[in-house]
């Protein structure tokens, strides 16, 4: 099954990503054979560093998905490494695909997958 994943972030004052390079690294070292969709947004229509501005890349990016060919999306904050292979595990936990590969199509419930977030303030 082909995974959408989705990180949104924004740009700095100098024009560079505030994304973490150990999370785009973490996802490009992923070894996963269903295939990957990455998308980075950087969609912020609200000034400065608005809550607003990560639920408007959110609804885009579930826009995008479901114009996909992807059977499952899973969304990774920008400060967050992805543990090597955990696409591939997550899948396997949703049941291999079955249902996902077969979204909107009645093909029965598709699942849910949470990954813990640990915080690094305090």
């Amino acid at each position: 099954m082909k995974v959408f994943v989705f990180t949104p972030t924004f740009y700095l004052g100098d024009g560079s990503l505030a994304m973490r390079p150990e999370c785009e690294a973490s996802v490009a070292g992923q070894a996963y054979e269903g295939g990957i969709e990455r998308v980075v947004g950087t969609h912020n229509p609200f000034p400065g560093q608005s809550h607003r501005n990560v639920l408007a890349q959110y609804q885009r990016a579930r826009e995008m998905f479901l114009d996909s060919d992807c059977g499952a999306m899973l969304t990774v904050e920008h400060d967050v490494a992805l543990p090597a292979g955990g696409i591939g595990r997550l899948v396997e936990a949703l049941g291999g695909g079955g249902a996902g590969e077969q979204r909107g199509k009645g093909a029965g419930e598709i699942g849910v997958a949470v990954g813990v977030y640990m915080l690094r303030k305090g």
